[in-house]
């Protein structure tokens, strides 16, 4: 399953990283060519703020889980 996500801020980091980690899926994030586990605050952090990045999960997410990043506005909708 394939998820874009947006940080605004540092904080925005801090609260996906605190969601994914109660998945109990393998998750990385990727954006150009850098890839980094999606669990890691310092490596989410190294792809930075600002950017449509994109969440590959190697497992279910279940619903719950993207209802919360929703709410968090952390799940990037195009409009």
């Amino acid at each position: 399953m394939d998820l874009k996500i947006y940080f605004s801020t540092v904080a925005d980091i801090e609260k996906f990283v605190d969601i994914v980690q109660e998945i109990p899926a393998n998750m990385d994030l990727e954006y150009g060519n850098m890839s980094v586990d999606a669990k890691s605050f310092l490596g989410v952090c190294a792809i930075g703020t600002g950017k449509v990045i994109t969440l590959k999960a190697y497992g279910e997410i279940q619903t719950r889980y993207i209802t919360r990043l929703e709410e968090n506005h952390i799940l990037y909708r195009e409009e």
